[in-house]
């Protein structure tokens, strides 16, 4: 398997390189259907800002271990949570820069579970510096950001059907060829 898989260089329709993946490049499609002018579709696809909060999970826990690491902070950086996480992050991130053939989005999860992760831990950083009524207040704010990108991508997930103007609004960025 390891063989096949190395010397495969085969193409797929919605593949998508390793960096394209915390931007959601390469959502899958994996049945579409139309019917009276609208159009379903199930795309395997995340929710854009729970990918968004983890990417800047990604970039901040990135920023703060190198830092550390060049300016030798104070305390034990390598027995740090933040440090494993990046650390596991790149784990499952990383070795996806040396596979030679195609790569899908779904690739990216495992890393994924480590960016949601790394966003949480600093974003609890972020919140204990606030009073607790301001930190509920805040903490509510992603939480309704993340259900209501939920509602938003819901019919791409679940066929739901759309006519092509709802379908293209839900496309913000141009990489997201669907």
């Amino acid at each position: 398997m390891l063989e096949g898989n190395f010397f495969f260089r085969g193409e797929y329709a919605n593949h998508s390189a390793w960096y394209e993946w915390p931007f959601m490049r390469g959502s899958l499609l994996y049945w579409s259907e139309s019917q009276g002018g609208k159009f379903s579709s199930i795309y395997l696809m995340g929710n854009p800002i729970i990918w968004f909060v983890g990417l800047i999970g990604v970039m901040i826990g990135l920023f703060v271990v190198v830092r550390s690491l060049l300016f030798r902070a104070e305390g034990n950086l390598l027995r740090s949570p933040l440090f494993f996480l990046v650390v596991c992050y790149a784990m499952f991130f990383l070795p996806f820069l040396f596979v030679a053939r195609f790569t899908l989005l779904y690739h990216y999860f495992p890393s994924l579970i480590f960016s949601i992760i790394l966003f949480a831990v600093l974003f609890e950083g972020v919140l204990s510096r606030f009073p607790k009524k301001t930190a509920r207040v805040l903490l509510a704010g992603i939480l309704l950001l993340v259900f209501a990108g939920f509602l938003l991508y819901l019919p791409l997930s679940y066929g739901i059907p759309l006519f092509a103007d709802e379908f293209f609004f839900r496309m913000f960025l141009p990489i997201w060829q669907m």
